[in-house]
């Protein structure tokens, strides 16, 4: 039985955050894809999202290290 959703109700903690793939992860999913798996079979296998699958195929072609590329952030902020 769910609770019905009221406007600004609690929030459900049972919503996991995303996290990022590991290398192994990213390797994996290659691996299954090479092996003939099709995406929805990779993703029902590793439980991820299936957009997740095509974006760590498709971002293989373009980087075969499987590592992630650095994020700017922030500008430092210096102050005399």
């Amino acid at each position: 039985m769910t609770t019905p959703c009221c406007p600004l109700g609690v929030i459900s903690r049972n919503i996991e955050k995303r996290k990022e793939l590991t290398p192994m992860q990213r390797g994996k999913i290659i691996g299954a894809k090479i092996a003939g798996a099709t995406n929805a079979q990779i993703q029902r296998y590793f439980g991820v999202a299936e957009m997740t699958v095509r974006r760590t195929i498709a971002n293989f072609k373009n980087n075969d290290t499987g590592l992630s590329h650095k994020r700017s952030g922030w500008p430092r902020c210096y102050s005399e």
